[in-house]
């Protein structure tokens, strides 16, 4: 009696601790994804407030301070711009300003040019299209003006996508071709062919709440109004119908004499700060990470239809914070022998700022790290509690303890993938530390305003919060260190989207004033890499593109074909060094 007693008393505690658990990873998903927390942008009082209630919770918990006793690690970051008043456009006697026909784009550099103008099309400079709206006219030290999209929009028949826009439709993809061809500026107008004759034309100055990167020239916008009036002989609509008609460049001088055109930015920084607390232990330093920041009022990244509304991120990612909030609570219940960091993340949605940041100033020895846990998205477990544990092939090990750490957990587990993902887990792969990433799954309101807290499963969630646990406690217990495996299967770069693949990962969180592309690290077995690239290189040219920003290695993967042999420039502690790269063809969906 007395034993079927006590087997009674277990099963009510243990439901008494689930009820609990549910109970608390709903309080901290409804706090942080409460509409008064502005979607936790970057820049907003709601982000500060949600790191002041994780450090608060932290401290409750009962968590030692890893900052020099404090909670929060703070650091600055590039983050939108301020508009000056001399943003102008002049021409002989006419001119204009932001009031009345131009606007600088967002990721404009701040200068002044005078210059002709050339007409240049949509452009673009597509091989694989035969198309070149640069072949046969000059634009080096001229100010370039581009029609913004591509030729045949809506038509199914159009050498281009038609219906659906190539990445040679980009802003940015232009003012890198433009630069690359010597350009000084970039001027970008709608053409008028298919544009609402309805709808009068309107320039909104660029939201300042994004982490513009400077392009390298000066870019502005232009209303087909202002182009008529300051250019009368210049014909835009029977140019562009011209183009589209056959799809070839009709590229031409517009003036003779030089237009002033100038673009006053200021580029701003902000503060941020990852929020972490330390579970005292041993040698050993096991990192239970999620970061706690989104899209704020929908900033670069959403993909909701309206404008300016509350992305709460109840999923993404206050779900992986509650998380790590309550697996830090048990741990520091039923402890284990190593030390855990308990980290939340800043700047994931803008780049994996945070995590970058924590990896280059760790605040214990890094070499003590035995793997990171990444909770990312782990409020929509299904109805059938199937859960697919991620970066499993990050150590040897991870199979065995993973399968051994969801036992009674009523989660049905497959344990796949390699360390690399879009997710802060990355940055302490490419430090060369086996890592896992929790995550339940996409769904339709991924980056949008309706992921909100109701629709969370929280007795799922309590699930995924008990095998986090698990999983620390089983990789405590392994005495050995885990085996590290470098990943040499290249990533899916989504086909066409690239003509050539060349096997690095840039470093998304270098500063905006470093011209060049950061790498983090190269893909064993990846072009890059076989020509002795590697994580901490700065590259500032392939082949004829001068790298100054991320943007222009996109465009140079874009420009370079499969089998190419690219030489490549990069700056490796402070010393120049030159690569010959073999590039390779992007890898295709599986």
């Amino acid at each position: 009696m007395f034993q079927i007693f006590l087997i009674l008393i277990l099963c009510f505690s243990a439901v008494a601790q689930a009820d609990d658990l549910s109970d608390n990873l709903k309080r901290h998903v409804y706090y942080l994804a409460d509409d008064a927390r502005e979607g936790r942008g970057i820049g907003t009082k709601g982000l500060d407030d949600a790191a002041d209630y994780i450090a608060a919770q932290m401290k409750e918990i009962g968590l030692t301070p890893p900052f020099d006793g404090s909670y929060f690690q703070e650091f600055d970051m590039g983050w939108g711009f301020e508009m000056g008043a001399n943003n102008k456009l002049v021409y002989g006697e006419k001119s204009a300003t932001t009031e009345d026909g131009v606007m600088p784009t967002g990721f404009s550099a701040a200068g002044t040019v005078t210059a002709p103008v050339r007409f240049v099309g949509y452009g673009i400079t597509a091989p694989e299209f035969e198309y070149d709206d640069y072949a046969d006219i000059d634009v080096n030290g001229a100010i370039a003006l581009v029609m913004r999209k591509e030729p045949g929009e809506f038509d199914s028949t159009s050498k281009f996508e038609g219906l659906n826009t190539t990445l040679h439709a980009a802003l940015r993809t232009k003012a890198s071709n433009a630069k690359q061809h010597g350009a000084a500026a970039m001027l970008l107008v709608d053409g008028p062919l298919y544009a609402d004759s309805t709808q009068a034309e309107e320039l909104v100055a660029p939201p300042s709440n994004e982490a513009y990167i400077d392009c390298g020239i000066p870019v502005m916008r232009m209303t087909r109004k202002k182009v008529a009036e300051l250019f009368p002989e210049f014909e835009l609509a029977k140019l562009q119908r011209s183009i589209d008609s056959n799809t070839q460049p009709r590229s031409l001088e517009v003036t003779k004499d030089s237009v002033s055109l100038s673009t006053d930015l200021s580029r701003e920084t902000v503060k941020v700060k990852n929020v972490g607390g330390i579970v005292e232990g041993g040698d050993n330093v096991l990192v239970l990470g999620a970061h706690y920041d989104h899209l704020g009022y929908g900033q670069s990244g959403s993909l909701d239809e309206k404008l300016n509304v509350i992305h709460n991120g109840a999923d993404d990612n206050a779900s992986g914070v509650a998380g790590i909030l309550e697996t830090a609570r048990m741990l520091k219940k039923t402890p284990i022998g190593s030390t855990v960091l308990v980290v939340a993340f800043t700047a994931e949605e803008t780049g994996l700022g945070g995590s970058s940041h924590l990896v280059k100033h760790f605040p214990l020895d890094m070499a003590r790290v035995k793997m990171m846990l990444n909770l990312d998205m782990v409020g929509r477990l299904n109805d059938k509690a199937e859960f697919t544990v991620l970066s499993c092939k990050s150590a040897e090990e991870f199979s065995g303890i993973v399968d051994r750490a969801s036992q009674e957990t009523g989660l049905t587990i497959t344990c796949k993938g390699d360390g690399y993902g879009p997710s802060d887990h990355m940055n302490f792969y490419l430090a060369e530390k086996p890592v896992l990433f929790f995550f339940t799954g996409a769904h339709a309101d991924y980056h949008k305003s309706t992921d909100d807290a109701d629709l969370i499963n929280y007795n799922g969630a309590a699930k995924v919060t008990q095998l986090a646990y698990n999983t620390l406690r089983e990789v405590d217990s392994f005495n050995s260190p885990l085996t590290y495996v470098k990943s040499s299967e290249p990533p899916d770069q989504g086909g066409g989207a690239f003509r050539a693949y060349f096997g690095s990962i840039p470093d998304y969180a270098q500063p905006d004033s470093l011209i060049g592309v950061l790498l983090s690290g190269a893909r064993e077995g990846g072009p890059a890499a076989t020509a002795g690239i590697k994580g901490g290189d700065l590259l500032v040219r392939m082949g004829k593109v001068k790298l100054n920003n991320i943007y222009d290695f996109v465009f140079a993967l874009k420009t370079y074909a499969p089998g190419d042999t690219v030489e490549v420039e990069y700056m490796r502690e402070n010393k120049n060094e030159v690569a010959q790269v073999v590039l390779k063809a992007p890898p295709q969906k599986h």
